[in-house]
């Protein structure tokens, strides 16, 4: 039943070759979820998921500034390293 549920996962995040370097950081996020409702609850996934939305934004605030200055310059930050 798990592998059966992995592949699903996988097949669902996966049309193509561009997303075969993603699918584990989604299971993991997926697995993080998943451990939070299980443990937690709805009160403690709330306030988990405003860290995690937090570390996302934090990652994209740094990115985007060097991802302009690699496209001008041909040098910066690799935000999909694929």
């Amino acid at each position: 039943m798990i592998s059966k549920m992995f592949r699903e996962t996988k097949l669902a995040i996966n049309p193509g070759m561009e997303y075969s370097g993603l699918w584990f950081s989604i299971f993991i996020g997926w697995l993080i979820k998943r451990t939070v409702i299980r443990y937690g609850g709805l009160k403690m996934y709330r306030s988990a998921r405003n860290i995690f939305l937090g570390m996302i934004l934090g990652e994209s605030i740094v990115a985007i500034p060097w991802a302009v200055v690699g496209f001008v310059t041909g040098r910066g930050y690799n935000f999909f390293t694929l």
